[in-house]
């Protein structure tokens, strides 16, 4: 009989405690950000294959499986005798218990049976995960009656909360879930914590740091009516930096071109142009006689479809435009941070 060996885990912070010792089937954690989610998860794992468990790390994509069996590996070799390949991202303990690291990247690659323990890292960020954990994980735990933790910050009112949410209904009662913000890690300083706020909107910092699923519609812009009231001046003010931002009409005769000025120097808006039903030369001529009057030290304008040609027009009649490109990676940055900027009161 293979012998069995003692482990010494890294000591957990007791909210840690609480998850791990939880004795539900299906256990759902919302954590904030720096919460300690990977370190439990990697401890569940090592703890559940020491005692000859089969257990499967699965993350959303193949940088955070990377990420996660470098940790796992580090926790592994403190313990003798166990065997770490590379290949299939596997280590065996001397009982024959093994803790495998997946990427949910490819479901069919998960197909499998005979699991003790699957941890879902990040799950809020797997992609379908309901019909990932019901048609394909789900029965790899069937044989040996096997457990499954869901770790992850929110992401929205998507699939994961659907799942904690099953832990709230008191006839489930193979599942529970919990709720632990940054906070509850006592590792963590209120000075870092309130570093990190005072880089977030109040809706990031609910979901990033206190674990609250916040829905993905609410308001983006907040204290809109407080901060932003244009107050327009005729013209600059010396020693004053000015940048424009142009936002094409897709057609004419369609939505709007608009122009916004905007007071470096001040932090403020100081003019706002619309252009309906204009043709798009005339909108041009508009634009350099802004141009002339404000003596813009940038000028940034969207070259997304009809603005390419706006764009290369107004260059050739000598208008310094800065071509910038909306896309589904650059649009909700650029969203984040003016949402944050207005609330933290540092535009009006």
């Amino acid at each position: 009989m293979p012998r069995q060996i003692e482990l010494t885990l890294p000591n957990m912070h007791p909210a840690q405690l609480e998850v791990f010792n939880c004795p539900a089937r299906y256990r759902v954690l919302s954590k904030g950000r720096r919460f300690g989610g990977s370190m439990l998860g990697a401890i569940e794992a090592v703890a559940s294959a020491s005692q000859r468990g089969q257990v499967w790390y699965v993350c959303p994509s193949y940088p955070m499986a990377t990420e996660r069996w470098t940790e796992l590996c580090i926790l592994a070799r403190q313990f003798p005798e166990t065997t770490i390949l590379e290949g299939p991202r596997s280590i065996t303990f001397p009982g024959g218990g093994k803790v495998t690291v997946k990427s949910a990247h490819e479901p069919d690659s998960l197909r499998g049976s005979g699991l003790d323990l699957i941890i879902l890292d990040e799950a809020a960020y797997i992609q379908d995960l309901l019909k990932l954990f019901g048609e394909v994980l789900l029965p790899t735990l069937l044989d040996r009656k096997g457990r499954a933790l869901f770790i992850s910050s929110p992401n929205g009112l998507n699939a994961f909360r659907t799942l904690y949410v099953r832990g709230l209904d008191p006839l489930k009662t193979s599942w529970a879930c919990f709720t632990f913000g940054t906070a509850s890690n006592p590792y963590v300083s209120a000075d870092d914590i309130a570093a990190m706020r005072s880089e977030m909107t109040e809706l990031q910092a609910r979901q990033e740091l206190e674990a609250q699923f916040v829905d993905d519609n609410s308001a983006v812009f907040r204290r809109l009516n407080e901060v932003c009231v244009l107050n327009p001046q005729r013209g600059p003010q010396a020693q004053h930096n000015y940048v424009f931002g142009i936002d094409w009409a897709r057609a004419v005769g369609g939505d709007a071109t608009v122009v916004s000025i905007f007071d470096a120097t001040a932090r403020r808006q100081v003019w706002l142009d619309r252009f309906t039903g204009v043709a798009w030369e005339v909108q041009r001529n508009r634009i350099k006689a802004l141009t002339q009057h404000w003596k813009p030290d940038t000028i940034f304008a969207e070259s997304n479809s009809i603005g390419g040609p706006a764009v290369e027009a107004l260059q050739r009649d000598g208008v310094r435009v800065k071509p910038f490109v909306t896309s589904a990676q650059s649009k909700p940055l650029l969203i984040e941070a003016l949402a944050l900027a207005i609330e933290k009161g540092s535009l009006n």
